[in-house]
């Protein structure tokens, strides 16, 4: 996996060791792949990242 602490531009997405920059865009679909949803965890609070029926990006907690 790369080593993340010589440039905090990047950032690695876990088990993937896929590197990316804080500058650029991520797709969604990269971030959900092949699912509706997923589990974001933040200052101890979870909150659900996901894809409406009307195509949308939702974030609730």
């Amino acid at each position: 996996m790369a080593d993340n602490t010589s440039d905090s531009n990047q950032l690695s997405r876990p088990h993937s060791g896929k590197v990316f920059s804080r500058d650029q865009p991520i797709s969604s679909q990269l971030l959900l792949g092949d699912s509706q949803s997923m589990w974001i965890e933040h200052n101890g609070e979870l909150y659900c990242l996901r894809i409406t029926r009307q195509n949308k990006l939702l974030l609730t907690k």
